[in-house]
């Protein structure tokens, strides 16, 4: 039996098209929620793209870690030349307190990138760049400030999704969360954050 027993959703996000890694470096999930995130800030989107490029580096035969080096220092120029430009488009005193903590633990990050690369540590590589890569998606999020289409007056009527839901699954089988998107699809979003709201899939099989 399967049991969605909890959602939740994240905050609103802004409008943009998305903007998709080829398809040799799409590796992950996370990248693409990212790249679907309706934003137009050109500058965090190169710091992402130097984070998610040490992913690709560690698949690399050799030369993986002189290259990881020379990511992180894309990042890390990127931090110290570029903040004015990375934090376009956040406008309270709170958001900009908070991009400063998020630059910081990214930098920090590709601290520990750089040990790991030191040590040959392909475990702690990876643990670091997920961590940045988690306080990259937290700041491009603050960045998102209105849906990006207007809901059809037609189809109004219908539950639709403003933004994302993380839904927490349980299963006989073990446990799993799912992220319905609604900045793509919505309608189609909300319908399924509508059923499981009112508990139409508590206890199927």
């Amino acid at each position: 039996a399967a049991s969605w027993n909890q959602w939740r959703l994240s905050p609103l996000v802004a409008a943009s098209k998305m903007n998709l890694p080829s398809e040799q470096k799409l590796a992950k999930g996370d990248t693409v929620l990212r790249n679907a995130l309706p934003l137009e800030n050109t500058t965090v989107r190169k710091l992402q793209t130097a984070i998610e490029d040490i992913r690709y580096d560690l698949r690399l035969p050799r030369n993986k870690y002189e290259a990881i080096k020379g990511d992180v220092n894309k990042v890390l120029a990127i931090i110290l030349n570029d903040k004015t430009r990375l934090i376009a488009g956040l406008s309270n005193e709170t958001e900009l307190q908070k991009s400063d903590v998020l630059l910081e633990s990214i930098a920090s990050k590709m601290s520990l990138v750089v040990a790991g690369a030191d040590r040959t540590d392909q475990a702690a590589i990876s643990d670091a760049v997920n961590a940045a890569l988690d306080s990259v998606t937290e700041l491009e999020t603050m960045m998102v400030k209105k849906f990006p289409f207007r809901i059809p007056r037609g189809l109004a009527e219908y539950p639709a999704l403003l933004g994302r839901a993380t839904v927490d699954v349980t299963t006989s089988k073990g446990d799993f969360s799912v992220v319905v998107d609604g900045f793509n699809a919505p309608l189609t979003a909300g319908n399924f954050v509508d059923l499981v709201q009112r508990g139409v899939y508590n206890n199927k099989s």
